[in-house]
């Protein structure tokens, strides 16, 4: 197996995936730390929102971002065939198609919420760009293994931002 194939799905990962999303984590979380804990340059806000509403906001968010990832998880280790490939399209991944990519998403917003840490905006951003990046990457990739069956579920399961509906549903 080559360094890009994912160790557990389909297909190969990005070529710089893993360092990728290592950079967002560090520099998300240095800008985060530094401007909540050491300079609060746009940390402000946070005195006016109680830390108990925070808090229940944080631990939601924390909370969907573990459904994600522990079903992202799940399901590709578990349920992926790679003698037979198919298109994953029950549980988390049929609320969205990158579920462990909004993981990353959904936990940076917590943060943020939580300090009300403003500054961190420019790592978050910069982030989703590049997980947008690699996630278009990937998808190139999974349709030249399944083809019309994967277009049909781009078509049919958003990218990033699920149907809340769906959120707690499972198949």
């Amino acid at each position: 197996m080559s360094r890009h194939e994912n160790s557990c799905g389909i297909g190969k990962e990005h070529p710089r995936s893993h360092e990728i999303q290592f950079f967002c984590v560090v520099f998300f979380a240095v800008v985060w730390g530094i401007d909540s804990f050491l300079l609060n340059l746009t940390t402000q806000l946070a005195s006016e929102i109680h830390l108990v509403f925070r808090l229940l906001i944080f631990v939601l968010l924390a909370l969907i971002a573990f459904r994600l990832a522990n079903g992202s998880h799940k399901l590709v280790i578990e349920g992926v065939d790679k003698n037979h490939p198919k298109v994953v399209t029950k549980d988390v991944y049929a609320l969205v198609r990158h579920p462990m990519y909004l993981t990353y998403i959904v936990g940076f917003i917590a943060f943020i919420q939580l300090t009300m840490s403003f500054i961190s905006i420019i790592p978050f951003v910069i982030s989703v760009i590049l997980l947008n990046m690699i996630a278009a990457y990937e998808e190139n990739e999974l349709i030249k293994i399944l083809g019309q069956e994967y277009i049909d579920y781009k078509n049919k399961v958003p990218r990033w931002i699920p149907n809340p509906f769906k959120f707690f549903r499972r198949d």
